[in-house]
This record gives C-alpha cells, sequence and structure tokens, in this order.
C-alpha cells in the first residue's frame, strides 16, 4: 500500500510562482492544502485551478500559521513548502519513489527528511542570505504526529522538533526565490524585524546604542565576509547590507517599540 502524503503551502498575494509549485506537485501529492492569510491577487483561483483545499487565517506569526496548516493536513507525512519554492523534477521523482518506499530509506524509517535548497535572489544563485549559508538543508517532509513547530520555534524563524533521525534526500532539490526586487527585500526586513524584535522583548532582551551598532556591523562582516557573500559580486554586497541593516533595526525595535 502506497503512503498518502500531505503537502501545505503558506501563501499571501503569492501568484508570482504558485503555479510553477503546484503543477508537478499535482501528480506526487495526495493532499495539497493552502493556508492564506488575505490574498488579494489569483493565489486563491491558482490553488483551486490545481485541486488545492484553501484555508483561510489572519497572519499572526508564522508559528502559529504551521501548526495550524499541520493541524488541518489529511495525512500524517507532510511536506511543507513556501510559496516562493519551486520544487525540480528530481524532488518530485523523490517524493514519489519515498511514498512507494513507504518512507523508508536505506532500510530506516526517520520521522523527517532534508531537502537541499538552493536560494535564488535578483535572479541569481547565493552563498549566502541572512539567516542561511547556501545551499541549506532544512526538513521539510515530516511525520506530524512525531515532528511540530514547537520549543525550537519562534515568531520569525520556525524549526520543525521531535525528529529522531534526519535524513538529507541526496537528489533534487527546491528553488528558493526569495526576492526579485529591492522594494520586496527590505519589506520583508521590515515585517521580520518586527517579529524578532517581539520574541526578543517576550524573552526579556534589552539593548544600548553602543549595542545596536556593535551587532549590526558584526552581521555585515559576518554575512559578507565570513559566510562568502562577497562571492556574489553586487547581489552578495546588497545582501551583506541586508544582514547589517536588518540587525540594525531589530535591536532599534527593541529598544524603543
Amino acid at each position: 500500500m502506497v503512503q498518502k502524503l500531505s503537502c501545505y503551502i503558506l501563501t499571501k498575494n503569492s501568484e508570482r510562482y504558485l503555479a510553477q509549485i503546484l503543477e508537478p506537485l499535482a501528480s506526487a501529492i495526495d493532499d495539497l492544502l493552502i493556508v492564506d492569510s488575505g490574498s488579494t491577487d489569483q493565489t486563491v483561483a491558482i490553488a483551486k485551478k490545481y485541486g488545492a483545499r484553501v484555508l483561510v487565517r489572519p497572519f499572526d506569526n508564522f508559528k502559529s500559521q504551521r501548526n495550524f496548516a499541520l493541524e488541518n493536513c489529511q495525512n500524517n507525512w507532510v511536506l511543507s513548502l513556501d510559496s516562493d519554492e519551486v520544487p525540480n523534477p528530481e524532488f518530485i521523482d523523490q517524493i514519489k519513489n519515498l511514498k512507494l518506499a513507504d518512507f523508508k530509506y536505506h532500510g530506516q524509517t526517520p520521522d523527517s527528511f532534508g531537502i537541499k535548497r538552493r536560494w535564488i535572489l535578483f535572479g541569481k544563485e547565493v552563498h549566502a542570505f541572512l539567516p542561511c549559508s547556501c545551499p541549506d538543508y532544512p526538513i521539510r517532509i515530516f511525520r506530524k504526529d512525531k515532528v511540530t513547530f514547537g520549543e525550537g520555534s519562534n515568531e520569525v524563524h520556525e524549526t520543525p522538533t521531535g525528529s529522531t533521525l534526519h535524513v538529507v534526500l541526496l537528489e533534487g532539490c527546491i528553488f528558493h526565490y526569495s526576492c526579485d526586487s529591492v522594494f520586496e527585500l527590505f519589506n520583508k526586513m521590515n515585517q521580520y524585524t518586527t517579529l524578532a524584535a517581539r520574541e526578543m522583548k517576550k524573552k526579556g532582551r534589552s539593548t544600548s546604542w553602543p549595542d545596536i551598532f556593535i551587532h549590526a556591523f558584526g552581521a555585515w562582516v559576518k554575512w559578507y565576509f565570513r559566510k562568502g557573500g562577497y562571492k556574489d559580486g553586487s547581489v552578495g554586497l546588497l545582501l551583506g547590507i541586508y544582514a547589517g541593516l536588518y540587525t540594525f533595526f531589530k535591536y532599534l525595535k527593541l529598544k524603543f517599540d
């Protein structure tokens, strides 16, 4: 008996890449779920075209949004994708093979699997984009009775917890088309730094002017030099500046909000 697999995607005005994601998934996924937080473009229409169920939930934070999606997936095995992550054909084949193998891999039955994720920004594959070295291998296929977005997660960066064995898929990848414009990049920065500052404040963190500038400069050095952003030319320079500004505004909001 072939195991069934759900896939959920969080969306808001996500029409740009959604068809490219859903079209290949339709042949491999048994239950497509879109959790939308108020799209005004063609997101919902595209989702329904490919047979996806659509649930609407106002956005509060990513951790809550993902746990809501998990609760509403029909199958125990779940694939989690973002609305700008496009799977390549080899990865779709890997999903089909995993289902046929009852989610066994090299004789083991893990609770979760990692995906190779390659980051594309401004049309260029990059080596680093805060908070990830690129490519990275996030856990994206897992059993929802074992893995949730729990204590290891915060409002900005959601970390699946509960897995006893993490296996990286050796074939296929997803392409993460994170930002295509400076406006989109800094709009994302504003949203994420607000959530990050709120999370730090909940934990009793505080900051000072010297700390704000030290952390911001350190972030620029880390992501432009140590993480290899300098290898990516002008895009890498922009993303290094972004890392510094992201950190600056995160701590600035912590101080004044």
